[in-house]
Parts: structure tokens; sequence; C-alpha cells
């Protein structure tokens, strides 16, 4: 009996995250800018303030006042 090949599978056509069906290119930008600051500053897990100057540095600005926060992995649209 011939030994049966290996399904092929599905080559992914978008980037996928657990927290939702796809990550788009605003969070592509802000994972890049997270990993190159952590290669250039040799360090595997920057402090939350060093994500805020990450951030400020990608263009965040607090223009609005906060709102909710996302309660789950589902809660990511934007009202």
């Amino acid at each position: 009996m011939p030994a049966k090949s290996p399904a092929r599978r599905a080559i992914p056509t978008e980037r996928k995250s657990r927290f939702s069906t796809a990550v788009n290119q605003e969070a592509l930008d802000f994972i890049q800018a997270i990993e190159t600051y952590k290669h250039k500053k040799g360090r595997a897990f920057p402090s939350w303030t060093e994500i805020l100057l990450i951030a400020k540095a990608l263009g965040y600005r607090r223009v609005a006042e906060p709102t909710a926060m996302p309660t789950g992995p589902d809660d990511t649209s934007e009202d």
C-alpha cells in the first residue's frame, strides 16, 4: 500500500493574531517599532514607559477623551 502524501496546507495571505482575524498595517507598524527598539537597545522586554515612548515616536498623541477599554479578544472595533 503506497504511503499517503500529506495534505497540502493553504499558505496564509494575511498575518493572524489570537485576538482578531487579521493584523492590520497599523498594528504591524507598531509591532515592527517594538521589535526594532528591542534590537537596538538589547532588551527582550521593554518597560511600559518605553512602550509609551515608542508609541509617541510613531506619532501617538492623546487628542480625545479616553473611551471604554476593549473587554475581550473580539472587541477590537473602533466606534
